[in-house]
């Protein structure tokens, strides 16, 4: 009933229900063969129309390709976009609840993928101050497909492109770019194959842990002589103690226990914890049409 209340569609049912639910006093035909005619005509027209109304409309091409990725457990969303802008966009989201935002520039020299992890320093373990970003630098220094220590940055440099991460209070990025050139090839494909390793398959490597805490030791120590995480450093005490946010973020060698087993432990316990597809987001960009760069993406990330 409430989508009959408005509009045109509305004064057509009532003048179409008139002959059954308001007759008038007086017959409009004098033979009741002809008065039940008309009856059982406007009868018919009544239910043809609440028919028409109730059927389900045929799909569209595009909507029947959704639905069929539905079913496959792959969600596809259209992205508003200015009228004017050159490239084009499409939202996903994939059957293991990974949420995916592509964009294809015809005109981009690059392309470029960014993850963003919806987890960061304000969920470090209270026995472990510094582990998320522990987690993020470790991320950089091997995977099962690819163990090789700076793989990862030797095959974007060697693509013309860059690669970094940042760990902020409750959200950690990655993200890096390669060179596409239509004579030398596109890089994409190779980076988003260890690009994705990052997040299912990391190795946490003995040797590496031990050295890379040495790295985030460094890190604290330049931050020392900075005003600015001086003054951060005076926000957090003055927040409630049994706050997250009143707890060293950054983490040392001392916080970190040198990267011991008990360290290398608790870095995978934090990647399974946290590292999950449903709270996770990727963006992909680049000259690809919008169909490759689902295809990198399902292969890579599904």
């Amino acid at each position: 009933e409430p989508a009959l209340e408005t509009g045109p569609l509305r004064s057509q049912i009532y003048v179409m229900r008139m002959p059954v639910l308001s007759p008038p006093s007086r017959p409009r035909c004098s033979s009741p063969s002809m008065r039940a005619a008309t009856e059982s005509a406007s009868r018919r027209a009544l239910l043809s129309l609440c028919s028409a109304l109730l059927a389900t409309p045929t799909p569209s091409p595009a909507a029947a390709a959704a639905a069929a990725a539905a079913a496959r457990g792959l969600q596809t969303f259209d992205i508003a976009a200015s009228e004017l802008d050159r490239r084009s966009f499409r939202g996903m989201q994939l059957s293991n609840g990974l949420r995916v935002l592509l964009c294809s520039d015809p005109e981009a020299g690059k392309a470029a993928a960014s993850m963003n992890v919806a987890v960061g320093s304000m969920s470090n373990p209270v026995e472990w101050p510094g582990l998320a970003h522990f987690c993020e630098h470790m991320l950089f220094l091997g995977t099962k497909r690819f163990p090789g220590e700076g793989e990862f940055e030797r095959f974007i440099a060697a693509n013309a492109g860059s690669n970094n991460a940042f760990t902020g209070s409750e959200e950690t990025n990655y993200f890096c770019a390669a060179l596409y050139t239509r004579s030398n090839g596109d890089a994409l494909p190779g980076a988003l194959t260890r690009f994705a390793d990052f997040f299912t398959a990391p190795l946490f490597s003995e040797s590496g842990t031990t050295r890379e805490v040495d790295a985030i030791d460094a890190e604290h120590a330049k931050n020392l002589q900075s005003d600015f995480w001086r003054s951060d450093a005076v926000l957090r005490l003055r927040a409630r103690p049994d706050h997250p946010y009143s707890r060293f973020f950054t983490g040392n060698r001392q916080t970190l226990r040198g990267g011991d087993a008990d360290a290398r432990a608790a870095l995978f316990a934090f990647h399974r914890a946290f590292y999950r597809a449903p709270q996770m987001a990727l963006a992909v960009a680049g000259p690809q049409s919008l169909d490759a760069l689902q295809r990198l993406v399902q292969a890579n990330f599904g």
